[in-house]
């Protein structure tokens, strides 16, 4: 059994070095973020030619005023 590629190979038109952006947004459940970070870090090590940055741009440390008040609804 193989294990499935979670992102796509390097374009065959990069020419030169390329950037990878791996974005994770609105995730709450913290328990599956080291998972998160070893694909990062496989990522930083076995792509050639890339720029590989990481960014978590949800709102889980600090939700939005709107939920507090609603509920989330």
């Amino acid at each position: 059994m193989t294990t499935p590629r979670l992102y796509l190979p390097k374009p065959r038109e990069a020419v030169g070095n390329y950037l990878r952006i791996i974005s994770i947004n609105d995730v709450y459940d913290i328990n599956n973020y080291p998972y998160v970070e070893t694909v990062i870090k496989s990522l930083k090590e076995t792509s050639e030619d890339a720029v590989v940055i990481a960014c978590l741009s949800g709102d889980f440390l600090s939700p939005c005023l709107i939920t507090s008040l609603d509920g989330g609804k």
